[in-house]
């Protein structure tokens, strides 16, 4: 559901930063910025690609966020560990099978 890619996205930032998103705000505010299309300031230090992900899992319209197997993919094809790994035959991910794997 688009709500869980959005509080994916949050959690996501938490472990980025290891910051809370709208830290030091009340309840009320924090509604309030997120209703209003107000996201958390993501550090220079994080990566682009992640930057975007983030983003696209807090786009105000619900419709146009990633679906998770978007956001498996994004992160398949930004991570070269991951790929390594898959790429090892002597290894292998259960239940991996469902993943598109698109322009690897």
């Amino acid at each position: 559901m688009a709500s869980d890619v959005y509080s994916y996205g949050m959690t996501c930032y938490e472990i980025l930063t290891g910051k809370l998103p709208f830290d030091g705000q009340s309840r009320y505010d924090y509604m309030d910025a997120v209703i209003g299309g107000k996201r958390p300031e993501v550090p220079e230090y994080v990566e682009e690609w992640k930057h975007r992900l983030l983003s696209d899992c807090w786009e105000h319209d619900p419709a146009k966020r990633p679906s998770f197997g978007e956001i498996v993919n994004l992160i398949f094809s930004n991570s070269l560990r991951i790929r390594e790994l898959v790429d090892d035959r002597s290894y292998k991910v259960e239940g991996m099978d469902w993943i598109k794997l698109e322009g690897l």
